[in-house]
């Protein structure tokens, strides 16, 4: 596993090795960012505040961060993958634009980092934890308003999200499927 682009490309990271944590390929991270990226979004990385929800070791944020996004909140709860992701954020010189969340993120009463402009969302396949974390950050204030949101679930889950997160897209690459959502608040 290693950072695909940006100011840290071809760094390689520490990979977790616990159960409870399954990464995302290098194949759909790139898809992910292609898309993120490549214009079909209303969306630029540069200077933006995002969320890693369910971070793992935290490829997706420190992924983020190499292509120029200013600041990250990375949300775990699995001891293991912690370390991990203290590891992987000092390896990258990240430490200044980083903040670490550890605990259950569906939990949280509040939240004290600069709204989001993109939530990363890669929650374990079947739990359901996405259309839980994403509501919750929105009524916690996290999400700046027309903040994207980019979700992988299994291919073949889907992700239903209230009203206020418009869908902007959604595909396939092998077990994953990725969704993208715009937060448009009342």
């Amino acid at each position: 596993m290693r950072i695909i682009a940006g100011a840290k490309r071809g760094t390689n990271l520490t990979e977790c090795k616990s159960e409870a944590v399954r990464p995302t390929s290098n194949r759909t991270r790139e898809a992910l960012f292609n898309i993120l990226t490549g214009g079909r979004l209303p969306f630029d990385i540069h200077g933006s505040q995002l969320i890693d929800a369910c971070a793992g070791s935290g490829s997706l944020g420190l992924e983020a961060l190499s292509r120029g996004a200013t600041g990250a909140v990375f949300c775990e709860w699995d001891r293991d993958a912690l370390l991990v992701l203290k590891k992987n954020i000092q390896k990258l010189g990240f430490d200044h634009q980083a903040k670490i969340l550890s605990g259950d993120i569906t939990s949280l009463r509040t939240w004290h980092a600069p709204p989001a402009q993109l939530v990363l969302c890669d929650a374990p396949y079947d739990s359901g934890l996405t259309t839980k974390i994403i509501p919750r950050l929105a009524g916690l204030g996290a999400l700046q308003s027309t903040c994207i949101i980019a979700c992988e679930v299994r291919h073949s889950e889907t992700v239903s999200l209230p009203d206020t997160f418009a869908p902007l897209d959604n595909r396939r690459y092998g077990m994953a499927r990725l969704f993208f959502f715009r937060y448009q608040p009342a």
